[in-house]
């Protein structure tokens, strides 16, 4: 009872718990990893279930990130312009948040969100790949980890430019078939 009355009920941290994000940018060393070789394993996975805990990090994610780069514009003009295109113009198009520098410059802003640690592997879209090659240094990945989700706060950093570079093991392939009869 002491507990939940200090945890839950205490007037000071009622206030706290109001539903700000918050981000914290660490300085890491960023190096990609070469391919380990292929192991052959046979695992259960249950995919709704998984889709589902990833869409809601991912969700939450990218509600910090739209919270961060409002606060951090400066400049009324662009501040007003910042949106989360994956909401309002949907998934595909490469990045999930159209936003601008304060001198007006865009940021094509993709969110990858874990609860793990920074060093845990993201996946990104051949779109994300190429949208990265086609926007150059207006392109940006911000890598969320130790996500919160009840306090919806992450540490993170920030790649800028073509991702090629990162983009070790491909996990997919698309095959297309011409069938003639």
């Amino acid at each position: 009872f002491i507990y939940a009355t200090t945890e839950y009920l205490a007037p000071e941290k009622k206030k706290a718990s109001k539903s700000r994000t918050r981000l914290t940018l660490q300085d890491i060393s960023l190096n990609p990893i070469l391919a380990k070789p292929y192991q052959f394993k046979g695992k259960y996975v249950d995919f709704v279930s998984k889709h589902r805990r990833n869409k809601r990090m991912g969700d939450i994610g990218e509600e910090i990130v739209l919270q961060y780069e409002k606060t951090h514009c400066d400049n009324p003009k662009y501040k007003s312009k910042i949106v989360l295109s994956a909401k309002s113009e949907g998934d595909g198009l490469g990045f999930d948040i159209k936003s601008f520098s304060n001198n007006g410059k865009p940021k094509f802003i993709e969110v990858k969100t874990t609860k793990g640690k920074s060093e845990t592997a993201l996946y990104i879209s051949d779109t994300e790949l190429k949208r990265s090659i086609q926007e150059g240094d207006n392109y940006y990945l911000y890598r969320l980890y130790n996500l919160n989700e009840e306090k919806k706060t992450a540490d993170f950093f920030v790649l800028q430019g073509n991702l090629e570079k990162y983009c070790i093991n491909a996990t997919g392939y698309k095959v297309i078939l011409e069938v003639k009869k």
